[in-house]
């Protein structure tokens, strides 16, 4: 097999994955269909995701397996700033009563590394590995913020600027004008921008060489977040834990 065959099989071995996640399990034949391939080709797909644990078969139906659970822990457990943030959300989550996450950006999208729960309120926005979009939360906007004009544009050229609620920014130049101001301020706000009757606060962590490595953010309920609590008290729990949070990277 030469290395064009092998890349296009790699790909076909995802796209088999994404098509039993659409369909909450699937046989061979509905794979075959659903990823346009021959029942044989399907089949022999199939086979080498159960044998490497990847996929799982169970009565003639085929699901993701477990496996990618273990490449996702022993992914996020080398990650250098998950190992220093999650000390640090902890304290912010008790401290405001509300979840707190530390976010990274991969592809264009963030990646919640670590929700912590709050003891004011049970709902979840931002949950542990769910992907979010980087121009509608308080988070993303924060990462969004520390990277250049050119770099901001192809993520929103490839993404799109998708609308998940009324408030959601949806103009490119209404993004950037956004961006200046988080720069000019240090801290990013969702007035209910991700999901409607919520609200979020968000700072970015940056490295020794001023890289943005991630972001720190606390969401809750529009009743939890609103006024003094809003624009300051909760923004200033968030900065000093970013300030904490980018020492603790620096330090060998």
């Amino acid at each position: 097999m030469n290395t064009r065959d092998r890349v296009k099989a790699t790909a076909t071995s995802f796209e088999v994955l994404e098509a039993l996640i659409e369909a909450d399990g699937a046989g061979v034949t509905e794979c075959a269909e659903r990823v346009d391939l021959s029942k044989s080709s399907a089949y022999s797909h199939l086979a080498t995701l159960e044998e490497l644990g990847y996929v799982v078969e169970e009565g003639g139906t085929y699901r993701v397996g477990m496996g990618f659970l273990d490449l996702g822990h022993r992914a996020r457990e080398g990650n250098t700033l998950y190992r220093n943030a999650v000390p640090e959300i902890q304290k912010l989550a008790y401290a405001s009563g509300l979840p707190s996450s530390v976010l990274v950006a991969e592809r264009g999208v963030g990646i919640p590394l670590k929700t912590v729960p709050g003891n004011k309120t049970e709902e979840i926005v931002c949950e542990t590995g769910v992907e979010t979009p980087l121009h509608a939360t308080a988070a993303g906007k924060a990462i969004l913020a520390e990277l250049d004009h050119e770099e901001v544009e192809g993520i929103a050229d490839r993404q799109g600027l998708e609308q998940a609620t009324p408030n959601t920014i949806d103009d490119t130049a209404d993004l950037f004008d956004e961006l200046r101001t988080i720069r000019d301020q240090g801290l990013a706000y969702d007035r209910e921008e991700y999901r409607e009757g919520f609200r979020g606060v968000g700072a970015a962590v940056t490295d020794p060489r001023d890289r943005v490595v991630g972001a720190v953010t606390v969401m809750g309920p529009v009743d939890l977040l609103s006024g003094k609590r809003f624009q300051q008290d909760i923004p200033g729990l968030i900065i000093s834990t970013t300030n904490r949070i980018g020492n603790r990277v620096a330090s060998p």
